[in-house]
């Protein structure tokens, strides 16, 4: 049965989609400037660099390392 928005889906969680989708992906290190470039054009939505740091920092992306650039779970920024 389809919701008020037309989905038929069940809600997934985070995790559940990472899973489902992105497992291989899970804890491979990407820099928030090659997650921009990369995703903008698979996604053809441009994403600078700032986005995905500022996803990192309100911890919608787990940070893997610190440092002079920000190594984010590939997973995550997929």
């Amino acid at each position: 049965m389809a919701d008020q928005n037309g989905n038929s889906q069940d809600p997934q969680t985070k995790e559940e989609v990472i899973a489902a989708k992105f497992a291989p992906l899970r804890g491979q290190p990407i820099s928030a400037s090659e997650a921009s470039q990369k995703y903008s054009d698979k996604y053809k939505v441009p994403m600078g660099p700032a986005l995905f740091s500022r996803w990192a920092k309100l911890g919608y992306i787990t940070v893997l390392e610190r440092g002079y650039r920000l190594q984010l779970d590939e997973a995550e920024t997929a």
